[in-house]
């Protein structure tokens, strides 16, 4: 029996081999170095062996080690790998100043926070700074962006992730460590809700149902393995679950349950209903009764992390005590120690041809919430099958480029024939013949040196023994001379057909890409990695550290998190940290002064305009979206229809009973060898494209240019307030430079939520687009088609074929407000209107926000300075550290436009050629996903 998550058939659960568990640090879970003996690429591409002894008596035992002879060391330990010595990439977010920056403001702040908690006074001045000041003591940290693994069973996401057994019938999502965490490792499981839950569990009725009660008797072989494998999948989903009551204990109990179930008359709200209820209670019942661990875990332990992972996700576990699995809808694992996944969140997807729709769906749902997707493949079928360029085609131009492609078992299957393939088309691989002739040469003298040690083992003496010592050390060398030849030889095949593949990959997918970001392509050999840092071989040749991909793929997400991670560290240094001590400076500077009350109403007049400015342009995209999508999708229904119509005559409709069963079982999105795209894609077709080449992403920029001009005009009438003060004759000998300066500081925290309302309102709409180009369960057409997937399947029995076509054919042919594409239009256009509200009325809170602080700031300079004597020790004390401080912060926003400015441009200057090499406290933090 299949289990009912597994994607492919054929295609098992990868075991973890546990009897390398000692030994075998995994790419997710390494820490630190390990090892005594390291590589290091120089600039020639050479490895070269350092070392590195961790104390003076290993100093001593390798002094002794290399007087002896290099037959007394390990040749293991010699050759392993570790990731310290792999350099960050170029960015002033690694450049060794920076963190001498982030010193010097940590002194600033502690000196701050050590004056204003000295102090005896407690007025709501001095409580509101010290919070402030507190809130500067932590740096701050980019959110993370989220990237996808997209791709099918088999093709390497997981093995990357190094995450011991296979999920892949589960989300997996890996991120920073979670705010409670206390160890290196946690885990929290989310399960569907209660009404995905009960439809999940009524489809799989549906799957029992159209195989045991409704099937023909007259089907194809492998149309009723289609349907069996569905109906096994349901059973196994119910026994899982139920096992502990009396009607699911046993196989034939359960089957005997499921038809009772199939037949009922209840209608199927009511069925739903009742199995959402006695799902309910199962889950109540196992958690109060212990059966099963709670749905979290805090560890130090990889093992435990990795059984507790097993004891919840393992479909494949006997059927024995009830089990919640199939409702499992995520697990998120949080992780200590890796620069990687502080910088990103990595989901790890199922397939999108998995059995189970729902979870398919919520895979699709969580690309929709991705910034980068990562398509995998195995490299030797990668740019033939056409899975790459469809995934590519699709999402291409929603993700602007930011997607690569991971080809995986990059060493697999190469040949010298490939040598001669490639010179055909153009990549030249040189030094085959020179390999042949050193290869063979170097066989023959292996050959030579074992037939004379083979001869001395006849004879004795201490001659014959060191002449027998010095044949066994020749012919190590000669061993080692042969592996170098095989490893550089297959090496460079290996580089010529990644190359290739490479080639054809960006060929193909060009199309759907934006010129100036081609695909990146990263051709990747997890075993190879593995071997080398294990100090072990692969049979036939081990690939160079450099060559296996893995170097570069955890350098190329570094690289590209590196700019907002360090803009979000400048925007704290101009704007949090440049209030604070803005405001220090207003507090301390204020004097006692007279009809000044009247100018903090002045702060308020351009709040209501730009409050204006604000819904004016909220109302000018819902207007545009109207204008510019749903009008133009209107008027070109009858386009739509007609091509739908002419797919519905040519392809669905000539289709057998068991082909209709199958795509209305999956609302349209399923595919067979004679119809390989979903229902839904073939019948919107007309409409998807009309919407991605002409109308969508003219409206996204129209969008963009918005709020951009809207910022424009926000930061112009801010920076009038200054105007507007000045001209106020009360305004005289108020301390307005230190305004300014406070101001500026809060018009860089403008551009900041800006910019940050532009990339959630692309992100809302790419999910908008995404939902009209993919089909899902309740995508748009899907949803635009629902009644009449839900009329034909409650429709069955004798001509159910012909009454289907004229269902269908019915329901397309409708017209107006009726029809489909009119249904769908609205849809996307309620939508849009949904996106921009949520986007601009948060942006409307953050600016109100802003706006109320500049107020406050402009209440300290005017209001007069009150009596306490409490406070005016502390005045002066922080008058006295700003006459300080305030240079030396001045300092640091100078140094830091600077190390900008040396990574900026075609050509870079790197003051400090170290600054791009970890220290040795930072070295545990380059592992990938550790």
């Amino acid at each position: 029996m299949e289990p009912y998550f597994s994607l492919l058939k054929g295609l098992g659960k990868r075991k973890r081999d546990t009897r390398n568990d000692s030994h075998h640090d995994r790419n997710l879970f390494s820490g630190g170095r390990s090892v005594r003996r390291r590589f290091a690429i120089d600039s020639d591409g050479e490895i070269k062996i350092k070392r590195e002894p961790r104390n003076d008596e290993e100093e001593a035992d390798w002094q002794d080690n290399d007087s002896e002879g290099a037959d007394t060391i390990d040749r293991d330990e010699e050759c392993r790998y570790s990731e310290a010595e792999e350099q960050f990439p170029d960015s002033p977010l690694y450049d060794e100043r920076l963190f001498d920056i982030k010193q010097r403001l940590s002194d600033i702040a502690e000196e701050a926070e050590q004056i204003l908690l000295q102090a005896e006074c407690s007025t709501e001045d001095v409580e509101l700074l010290r919070r402030q000041v507190k809130a500067l003591r932590k740096l701050p940290e980019a959110e993370p962006k989220l990237i996808g693994l997209v791709g099918n069973a088999g093709r390497g996401k997981s093995s990357l992730l190094d995450t011991g057994e296979s999920v892949t019938w589960v989300p997996m999502v890996y991120r920073r460590p979670f705010a409670d965490q206390e160890n290196r490792f946690a885990g929290r499981i989310e399960y569907l809700d209660l009404p995905d839950i009960g439809k999940l569990l009524f489809d799989a009725t549906r799957d029992w149902h159209f195989y045991h009660i409704e099937k023909p008797a007259k089907l194809k072989a492998d149309e009723e393995e289609e349907l069996k494998r569905y109906a096994d999948a349901a059973l196994a989903i119910y026994r899982t679950v139920f096992c502990g009551t009396d009607d699911f204990s046993t196989e034939v109990k359960s089957a005997a349950s499921l038809t009772r179930l199939c037949v009922s008359k209840a209608s199927a709200r009511q069925r739903t209903t009742e199995l959402i209820k006695q799902a309910e209670a199962v889950m109540m019942q196992l958690r109060s009764d212990n059966h099963v661990d709670p749905g979290s875990i805090d560890t130090a332990s990889k093992e435990e992390l990795h059984h507790w992972l097993d004891r919840h996700t393992d479909p494949l576990t006997t059927i024995d005590v009830p089990s919640l699995w199939p409702f499992i809808k995520q697990v998120t694992i949080g992780v200590t120690g890796s620069r990687v996944l502080n910088s990103w969140t990595i989901a790890d997807l199922p397939g999108l041809a998995d059995l189970n729709p729902t979870r398919v769906n919520s895979a699709l749902r969580t690309i929709d919430s991705c910034d980068h997707l990562w398509f995998f493949d195995q490299v030797g079928r990668m740019s033939s099958n056409n899975e790459i360029s469809k995934y590519v085609s699709k999402y291409g131009r929603a993700f602007k480029g930011n997607l690569l492609v991971v080809g995986t078992r990059c060493a697999e299957n190469v040949s010298v024939d490939l040598v001669s393939t490639y010179a055909r088309r153009g990549i030249k691989i040189d030094g085959l013949e020179e390999y042949k002739e050193a290869r063979a040469a170097a066989g023959h003298k292996l050959g030579g040196l074992k037939r004379a040690e083979n001869n001395l083992a006849h004879h004795k003496g201490a001659n014959v023994s060191h002449k027998s010592i010095n044949i066994r050390r020749q012919i190590e060398e000669v061993n080692q001379t042969i592996q170098s030849l095989e490893d550089e030889w297959w090496t460079k095949v290996v580089q010529g057909r990644n190359e290739f593949i490479t080639r054809e990959l960006q060929r193909q997918c060009q199309t759907y890409l934006p010129k100036e970001s081609p695909l990146k392509v990263f051709c990747v050999s997890n075993a190879h990695y593995e071997a080398r840092k294990r100090g072990e071989r692969e049979k036939k040749f081990t690939l160079p550290i450099e060559a296996t991909g893995i170097p570069a793929l955890r350098a190329h997400a570094l690289r590209t998190a590196a700019p907002a991670t360090f803009k979000r560290f400048t925007h704290f240094i101009d704007h949090e940290f440049a209030v604070f001590l803005g405001g220090l400076a207003l507090w301390t500077g204020k004097s006692v002064g007279r009809g000044r009350a009247a100018l903090v109403g002045v702060i308020n007049q351009p709040r209501e305009d730009i409050l204006r400015q604000l819904q004016s342009t909220t109302q000018d995209i819902k207007d545009q979206c109207r204008r510019r999508i749903t009008a133009l999708l209107h008027d070109r229904q009858n386009v739509f229809t007609a091509a739908a119509q002419e797919v519905m005559d040519s392809t669905i409709e000539p289709a057998t009973w068991a082909t209709w069963n199958a795509f209305l079982r999956r609302r349209g999105n399923w595919s067979t060898l004679q119809i390989r795209d979903s229902w839904n894609e073939l019948l919107s077709d007309e409409v998807r494209d009309e919407l991605e080449t002409n109308i969508w992403y003219p409206f996204m920029d129209y969008c963009h240019a918005q709020i951009e001009e809207l910022q424009r005009q926000v930061s112009v009438t801010v920076e009038s307030i200054t105007k507007y003060l000045e001209s106020e004759p009360a305004a005289v000998g108020l301390p307005m430079r230190t305004f300014k300066t406070a101001l500026e500081a809060h018009i860089e925290g403008l551009s900041r939520l800006f910019s940050t309302a532009q990339d959630e309102l692309e992100r809302g709409l790419r999910a908008i687009i995404l939902d009209v180009v993919n089909d899902g369960e309740d995508h748009y057409f899907a949803a635009a088609m629902k009644p009449a997937y839900d009329k034909c399947l409650g429709d069955y029995g004798r001509g159910v074929l012909r009454r289907w076509h004229k269902c269908f054919g019915i329901y397309l042919a409708r017209s107006g407000q009726q029809s489909p594409f009119y249904i769908m239009a609205e849809a996307i256009e309620r939508d849009v209107h949904g996106a921009v509200e949520i986007c601009m009325s948060q942006l409307q809170s953050n600016v109100e926000e802003k706006l109320e602080k500049i107020a406050k700031d402009c209440k300290v300079m005017v209001n007069q300075q009150s009596n306490s004597a409490a406070e005016r020790p502390l005045r002066e004390a922080i008058s006295t550290f700003l006459w300080k401080a305030i240079p030396k912060f001045e300092d640091v926003q100078a140094e830091l436009a600077e190390i900008e400015e040396d990574y900026s441009g075609p050509y870079t200057k790197f003051k400090n050629a170290k600054g791009s090499r970890p220290s040795k406290s930072q070295s545990r933090e380059l592992v990938l996903f550790s």
